[in-house]
């Protein structure tokens, strides 16, 4: 029997996150093949997808770069300028934000930091959902620890409304003390709910008072929003 009749053809198909391979080795003078099928690993740092974005470059000009998302790590290139970013999961954390906005609606921008320079990408929605999705959360730690400072703060700023009762409201004082305690007895991520729409009646009650308290009601609304927006950095 020649070497030719053992001599099998392979085919590789993607299946999810492995490869299945199939053997089909002749077998026998009639030459029926026999087919065999068995999984392959799929290597971790193989492309899950790529597409393009746009940078920021000055005011008005924006370069087109490619992003190449892995499982592991994320690479973001110039086909014109050949200048590449190279960001691994675990440095993402570090490297990759989302920068917060003033509205409820993300305008899509994300900050890259590479060898001390921010480089700013603009991404359409689908592009932001795809990175937001391969990011690591924050983990529940992280998020503790957020809230800790947050009910502390809020005690404080309760206990600062029920001395100064001559200038500032005793019972809203009272209301977010209760607050600043369910941040530290609760720590869940609806708290930054909570927490943001504490703020906007704040902002709301303080702007309707007029003169400096209206800066100051701005202000609190802005930083209301900026606390519901973070619902979606945690796990």
């Amino acid at each position: 029997m020649s070497i030719s009749e053992y001599v099998g053809t392979q085919r590789i198909q993607e299946v999810g996150r492995a490869r299945v391979t199939e053997i089909h080795e002749p077998s026998g003078k009639a030459k029926k093949g026999v087919t065999t099928r068995k999984e392959i690993p799929q290597s971790v740092d193989s492309i899950i997808e790529s597409f393009k974005v746009k940078r920021s470059v000055g005011l008005f000009k924006k370069e087109e770069w490619d992003i190449t998302i892995k499982h592991d790590s994320i690479q973001f290139s110039s086909p014109g300028s050949g200048e590449c970013i190279s960001v691994s999961r675990d440095e993402a954390k570090d490297r990759i934000e989302f920068p917060r906005e003033y509205t409820l609606f993300s305008s899509g921008i994300a900050h890259v930091k590479q060898d001390g320079k921010v480089y700013q990408f603009v991404l359409g929605s689908a592009g932001k959902s795809r990175l937001r999705s391969w990011l690591p959360k924050k983990t529940l730690p992280e998020l503790k620890n957020e809230l800790r400072k947050w009910g502390i703060g809020l005690i404080v700023l309760g206990g600062v409304h029920l001395l100064l009762t001559g200038f500032l409201d005793p019972l809203w004082g009272l209301v977010l003390a209760c607050i600043g305690v369910l941040n530290l007895l609760v720590p869940r991520r609806g708290m930054f709910i909570m927490n943001g729409i504490a703020l906007l009646l704040a902002g709301v009650l303080n702007m309707s008072v007029g003169g400096g308290w209206k800066i100051f009601g701005m202000l609190q609304l802005v930083w209301g929003v900026q606390e519901i927006r973070k619902l979606k950095e945690y796990e």
